[in-house]
């Protein structure tokens, strides 16, 4: 949906002007139902490929509650009613957070746990991805790998540090299937 585009070589000023050509079509005045079962559907083929790796809740992007779905919750609403409030109109996910719940668009509560998950889950990531030195996103199966990381977290198991990470990610995933529960967007 081009949420986030932004030039990142060559002519910068094309690809500002690009951006700025495309912007009533990534901000459309209303986003109608179909567009919204595209999400879903979109999402739904997300959850599919991660139910046949077995990934739901070891993958901390694409996984239940994981980043993916957080960024689903910031950009749904962007595309709802940014093309009519344009101040949504934010790439950057906790600043438009910020504008969601002061446009009435999300209730403080639901942006904290939204803000507090994303902020773990993107140090979570990062940790994983310097400790494998590969571009990860799935938490270690070997013993030692876990106990390093629950420790580098501050908890003393790796039963108590995924316990958290359950706990968190089922917060987010609940959050999210009620947004789209019978059809009800936000």
């Amino acid at each position: 949906a081009h949420l986030k585009a932004r030039p990142v070589a060559g002519d910068c000023r094309l690809g500002e002007e690009f951006l700025a050509l495309i912007q009533p079509f990534v901000y459309q005045s209303h986003l109608d139902a179909e567009g919204v079962r595209q999400l879903r559907d979109m999402k739904g083929q997300i959850d599919a490929q991660l139910a046949d790796k077995a990934q739901s809740r070891t993958n901390v992007k694409l996984g239940l509650g994981g980043i993916r779905e957080i960024e689903f919750l910031i950009q749904l609403p962007q595309l709802l009613y940014g093309g009519r409030q344009p101040t949504l109109q934010d790439r950057h996910s906790l600043r438009a957070l910020t504008r969601l719940r002061q446009a009435g668009l999300m209730t403080p509560q639901i942006e904290t746990t939204l803000r507090a998950t994303y902020c773990y889950l993107r140090r979570l990531e990062h940790y994983l991805q310097m400790e494998q030195g590969a571009q990860t996103h799935t938490l270690p199966r070997h013993a030692d790998q876990q106990r390093r990381l629950a420790g580098h977290f501050g908890y003393p198991t790796w039963e108590a540090f995924y316990q958290d990470y359950l706990e968190r990610t089922e917060a987010i995933h609940a959050i999210f299937v009620a947004t789209f529960q019978d059809g009800a967007v936000m």
